[in-house]
């Protein structure tokens, strides 16, 4: 039985470091894995204090502390749970945020190339008038010779 606990402890250990490694990854959202990762080390502190310090080998006592146990383990992953879907909520906007920066970033080199075409065309007609205004005056004073 003790095995049990050991491997128990270990696997707290485990989820510890994991939701450590999320915490460096999760942002703001990462806070909560930090302190969940902070839970799951006290747990699994517990469960190896709990089970060097066990008075009684009585399987009924085994028994309870073990579903004990597991209930708040069970409650800790509810927690590692709802954050992890916190950080794939968060991530998804981080996204779709990115993603909106790149199309405005897109329409305005589009935009901004098109208004260089414009100011081309603009001087172009603008060239042309001149030389039509110049075309007509010179047949004017040709006339009015």
């Amino acid at each position: 039985m003790q095995e049990n606990f050991d491997d128990i402890a270990f696997e707290c250990q485990l989820l510890a470091l994991n939701a450590t490694i999320e915490a460096a990854c999760g942002g703001a959202a990462g806070e909560n894995f930090a302190r969940q990762a902070e839970n799951f080390r006290s747990l699994s502190r517990d469960i190896a204090a709990a089970n060097n310090t066990r008075k009684s080998d009585d399987p009924g006592d085994l028994l309870r502390e073990f579903e004990s146990r597991l209930d708040i383990l069970a409650r800790q992953q509810d927690g590692i749970s709802a954050l992890a879907e916190e950080i794939s909520t968060n991530s998804r906007c981080s996204t779709r945020a990115l993603q909106f920066e790149d199309v405005v970033a897109q329409v305005v080199v589009y935009s901004s190339d098109h208004a260089n075409d414009l100011r081309a065309l603009a001087a172009q007609i603008e060239d042309r008038q001149r030389a039509l205004a110049a075309g007509i005056a010179e047949n004017q004073d040709d006339l009015g010779h």
